[in-house]
């Protein structure tokens, strides 16, 4: 029997095993608006699908498959709303860092930008975090370290070339930067660290971080795949 790339690259993420106390988070983006599409690629311990882009809004939301939650930041609940709304919502309050989303209950918390804490599991809930590169104001996690497995850690590095060092590795999903001094508002230079996957997000003064997204090289790549046998 036969199964396609999709579905292969689908057993493998989900046959994952999240540690009790540090999860292991799988993201996929995605703009609020536009219809999910059939592409996929796979990175260590994170999927991510590609979307449409919204003809509108320049806002992108990236969620953890279910069964995450994080604790902390919430300054709204609404009742009676589906995933794609939780995600909206977010994505055009520029107060929202965050959202969980609980499917049971379809009751969605928005979360603050002093939202700090670490990924649990949680049956039936995910999260999802949103940004938009449009806005200065929310086109990173300022204030704001992520933790997870590191590919790559970069010392004396311009936190403005961080981004860009880390999508140089095809692996990467996640960058996170730190000035030597904490203290100095004005700092250039620090700590550039390239992630794998989201395990903690943390509250940070002067720090930030950010998703890369899939590659064109890896989308074209997976366009291509012929099916595949197990």
């Amino acid at each position: 029997m036969q199964f396609n790339f999709q579905n292969r690259m689908n057993a493998i993420v989900t046959s994952t095993v999240l540690p009790t106390t540090s999860s292991s988070s799988t993201l996929t983006p995605s703009t609020a608006d536009g219809p999910v599409s059939s592409l996929r690629v796979l990175y260590p311990i994170m999927l991510f699908l590609s979307v449409v882009s919204s003809t509108h809004a320049s806002g992108r939301c990236f969620n953890t498959e279910k069964g995450l939650s994080i604790e902390g930041g919430d300054y709204r609940r609404l009742r009676g709303i589906d995933h794609r709304s939780c995600a909206i919502e977010c994505r055009d309050d520029p107060s929202c860092l965050a959202y969980e989303w609980g499917e049971n209950e379809e009751v969605c918390y928005l979360k603050s930008r002093s939202l700090s804490g670490d990924l649990m599991k949680k049956e039936d809930s995910l999260i999802g975090f949103c940004l938009d590169e449009e806005d200065e104001l929310r086109d990173r996690f300022r204030d704001h370290v992520v933790a997870g497995p590191e590919l790559a850690s970069l010392a004396g590095l311009d936190g403005e070339q961080c981004k860009d060092a880390c999508f140089s590795l095809p692996e990467a999903a996640i960058y996170t930067w730190s000035p030597d001094d904490l203290d100095d508002d004005d700092a250039t230079i620090g700590t550039c660290k390239c992630l794998g996957a989201l395990r903690s997000i943390k509250l940070m003064y002067n720090s930030f971080s950010g998703f890369l997204g899939p590659r064109k090289r890896q989308l074209r790549q997976t366009r291509h795949s012929p099916a595949v046998k197990p």
